[in-house]
């Protein structure tokens, strides 16, 4: 995990995720990637871009002067960061991309050498935004490395306790040595958190044996358990997480889209929609 993605849009959620980037990179020996997109409205037939030195190219019939403006205020804007005192121990590139913010962020993934997304949300805040989904929510569901989403400023050293959230149905390979690695590093405690609900109710002795199996095939050490009853599991995660002042939560997402999310829902994408404290995302296969 060696490469930090973190798209901005200079907001003070987007400042939350950078600072708590940079707190990662500097204790792994990581470099940042940030990145600015210039969203230009779905169906606009901009055909310019950007050279690698952020000029803009091409042509088009959006208001070029505009965008040369605003070029020139986000270089601004990222030369406050990359001289400021407080980001001198990482490297930091910075990007510019006009397009889609959501899509834009999405190919700089499948490049390969993103290990980790970074970005701040403001979560949901309106009917709209709860229908069509924010930016993090889509990123969380189509990244194919992990997603750390943030509202408000964190301290990495203040992680003490991590709830992995699940079925345990499931055993979700990577995302458990994601969860083991970060347990470490932070020198936290894993809290392994089962959701029982009426529509899938078990008796404590059976979601006890549950959990102990997977603790035991997964080789964890420093943990503990919990069987946290309530009505829906989302809202029973953020509920467990408040009430047991847990400073991070961290959860597979199967990437649901489409007509079959509508149906099922993403447990996940809820979650990182309406928590307060940063949500751990990682899209996994049932294995």
């Amino acid at each position: 995990m060696k490469r930090i993605l973190v798209p901005t849009d200079f907001t003070e959620q987007s400042e939350n995720a950078l600072e708590f980037a940079y707190q990662i990179a500097k204790k792994i020996n990581g470099e940042i990637e940030l990145l600015h997109v210039l969203d230009v409205p779905e169906g606009d037939q901009y055909s310019g871009s950007l050279s690698t030195g952020g000029e803009l190219t091409g042509g088009g019939h959006l208001d070029d002067l505009f965008f040369v403006k605003l070029l020139e205020k986000t270089k601004e804007r990222f030369q406050d960061i990359l001289v400021s005192p407080e980001y001198q121990d990482v490297k930091i590139i910075e990007r510019m991309k006009i397009g889609s913010p959501y899509k834009s962020i999405i190919e700089e993934t499948e490049k390969g050498s993103i290990h980790l997304i970074v970005m701040g949300t403001s979560g949901v805040n309106d009917w709209e935004e709860a229908i069509v989904g924010s930016t993090a929510e889509r990123v969380v569901r189509k990244a194919k490395c992990p997603v750390i989403t943030i509202q408000n400023k964190v301290n990495l050293s203040d992680i003490k306790n991590i709830a992995y959230a699940s079925d345990f149905q499931y055993n979700h390979d990577d995302l458990v040595d994601l969860v083991k690695e970060f347990g470490v590093t932070l020198n936290a405690k894993i809290h392994l958190v089962k959701v029982n609900t009426p529509s899938n109710f078990k008796n404590d002795n059976e979601n006890e044996a549950i959990l102990k199996s997977f603790a035991g095939e997964n080789k964890f050490s420093d943990y503990e358990f919990h069987i946290y009853n309530h009505e829906e599991e989302e809202d029973g995660i953020i509920c467990f997480a408040e009430s047991y002042g847990m400073n991070m939560i961290v959860m597979a997402t199967e990437g649901k889209t489409g007509f079959s999310r509508l149906l099922e829902g993403s447990i996940a994408e809820d979650v990182v929609n309406y928590s307060k404290i940063p949500v751990l995302t990682f899209k996994t296969q049932k294995a």
